[in-house]
């Protein structure tokens, strides 16, 4: 008669068999990486976007520009999670000025309302952290410092954002989203016109479970 194999040995299989079990659209999508960086439009006009290797991250995608338009890729995202969280490592060459040096601008639409949206969550080295604004006569677009005026240059930070409940705490809704386009890249949707040089580990998107609304949000039932 064969041996019962340990609990934990069982416990391991049984996790190795739903994880293969598991729709791929369940598990993180890279969406930008340097693997498929070809992928996406370059923006860039007289200015660099390249790879370079990192100790930390590996190949890492380096963007660069001098008083011209900043350097930005943009491209479509096609995931149907409708609870995404979006996440990413940037870093800054030593910058001067107070300024906003890098931002991630995330097109979607919710699913209540079927209306369109977009959150810039930057780098400003000139605001604190978790500042929030509306674009001025543009009710349904809002800039978010992910990243302020305490991050220093020549240093990794980790930015993740559940695309849905930050949509909530901007709008009053909850409601579910689904992201169709990211800009990424130097500067701001206002100005784009900087010297300044930084790095990108990539974006990742990872689907989540509904959330726990906080008690503040409206109900779009």
């Amino acid at each position: 008669m064969p041996s019962r194999a340990p609990t934990s040995v069982r416990w391991i299989t049984l996790l190795f068999v739903a994880l293969l079990a598991a729709p791929a659209g369940l598990q993180a999508q890279p969406l930008l990486s340097s693997d498929n960086l070809n992928s996406w439009t370059n923006g860039c006009w007289r200015c660099d976007i390249d790879l370079q290797y990192d100790v930390i991250h590996g190949e890492v995608i380096r963007f660069s520009a001098d008083r011209l338009f900043g350097a930005t890729l943009e491209n479509r995202v096609r995931n149907d999670a409708l609870y995404p969280e979006l996440s990413w490592f940037w870093s800054m060459d030593p910058f001067l000025d107070p300024a906003v040096y890098f931002s991630l601008e995330v097109h979607f639409r919710a699913k209540e309302t079927r209306r369109k949206y977009k959150i810039r969550y930057v780098w400003d080295s000139s605001v604190a952290e978790d500042s929030v604004r509306t674009v001025e006569d543009k009710e349904n677009h809002w800039v978010w410092v992910v990243t302020g005026e305490t991050a220093a240059p020549l240093r990794w930070y980790e930015v993740r954002r559940n695309l849905a409940e930050d949509f909530a705490a901007v709008s009053g809704l909850q409601s579910a989203v689904n992201i169709h386009r990211i800009v990424v890249g130097l500067g701001s949707g206002e100005q784009r016109k900087l010297t300044a040089s930084g790095y990108l580990s990539g974006i990742q998107l990872t689907p989540q479970s509904e959330p726990l609304w906080p008690a503040d949000t409206l109900s779009s039932d």
